[in-house]
């Protein structure tokens, strides 16, 4: 029954999985367009709507309950049950709301933390059934609002549509020669991302930084404005700026993985604060207590360990995971106590 949000590779992850499929398969993808929504910082939250009606709340990893919250959204979606029931009546399938939740009391460092209240951000809606990759995606803002219009909820009850941040489409060919420069827009998009989360501001009034971007392939999109779910999570990518990266880098869109030269420096590049802070948040919802340490650390693995699997980042040659995974448990623990103490 879950149904979890494709997971989100970094620019130079879809960039090599791309020219590596199209130079085996021999098949060259044309130039594929880009819209942007800013990345709200929050947590990822998610409606399931049955086709009898009812209603379940998720958050990134599991069916949740007002008795295994992530942040009071379980108990909030109960409150508008009735609300989101009625997206039954839009397909004969199985109907997913994706969002950020997110707001007071949730996140820090971000402008969205400092709003008064806790607001779900819609940013797609899926047909389809239970792990399907054939599962329709629509991504687009005008068309999310129009499946929702159907519910009749509205910002008064705390839901919000994402809209796109660049209404010009970024255009990306992975084997262009001058792909660099299509870098260096990115890169000054988020940077301006950084400086002021313009949502936020326009919405509530608050002016503060923003986490970064999410970058769609809208033009892969077929009539009915859908993206095909294995589609979307073969070219979609995510971009953060510096103060929330979770793989230090010179900049936030990077062509290539950083190759670290010593474990110490590899430890460097993936024990941020940001991930640190992500591991917190996702496993003992941002406590701070010495019993708590062993979560954190093991979620702290599990990620790191992802991140090498899927090629985000490159371990040093000649070190085994054993010793990595050690001097991470240690850095980790650190600041994990580190916290405790402030």
């Amino acid at each position: 029954m879950f149904q979890p949000w494709p997971a989100i590779a970094s620019f130079h992850k879809v960039k090599t999985d791309t020219l590596t499929y199209e130079q085996l398969s021999g098949l060259r993808t044309a130039t594929v367009r880009y819209n942007a929504k800013i990345k709200l910082h929050g947590t990822n939250a998610s409606i399931i709507v049955l086709p009898d009606g009812r209603v379940l709340p998720q958050n990134r990893s599991k069916i949740i309950s007002i008795y295994d919250d992530n942040y009071g959204f379980a108990k909030w979606v109960l409150s508008t049950e009735s609300y989101w029931a009625d997206l039954r009546f839009m397909s004969d399938e199985i109907v997913v709301v994706y969002g950020e939740w997110c707001g007071k009391g949730i996140q820090s460092n971000a402008a969205i933390s400092n709003i008064d209240k806790q607001i779900f951000v819609v940013f797609a809606v899926q047909y389809g059934q239970c792990f399907d990759q054939n599962n329709s995606i629509f991504v687009s803002p005008n068309v999310i609002k129009r499946i929702l219009s159907s519910t009749y909820i509205t910002e008064e009850q705390n839901v919000y549509v994402l809209p796109w941040y660049n209404t010009q489409p970024i255009k990306i060919n992975f084997w262009d020669d001058k792909l660099g420069l299509v870098v260096n827009k990115m890169n000054s998009m988020v940077n301006c991302i950084e400086q002021i989360d313009p949502w936020v501001e326009e919405n509530f009034g608050i002016r503060g930084i923003g986490e970064g971007l999410v970058f769609y392939p809208s033009s892969l999109a077929v009539l009915n404005g859908s993206i095909r779910r294995q589609l979307l999570s073969s070219y979609i990518f995510k971009v953060k700026g510096q103060q929330h990266q979770v793989i230090k880098t010179r900049q936030a869109v990077m062509m290539n993985p950083i190759l670290a030269k010593t474990l110490d420096d590899f430890v460097d590049l993936v024990a941020t604060e940001a991930r640190m802070l992500q591991a917190v948040s996702e496993t003992v919802g941002g406590k701070f207590d010495k019993k708590y340490i062993g979560p954190v650390v093991a979620w702290i693995n599990r990620d790191v360990r992802k991140d090498i699997e899927n090629g985000e980042v490159i371990l040093p040659d000649g070190f085994e995971w054993k010793v990595v995974s050690d001097r991470l448990t240690q850095r980790t623990k650190t600041w994990y106590i580190s916290k405790i103490e402030e």
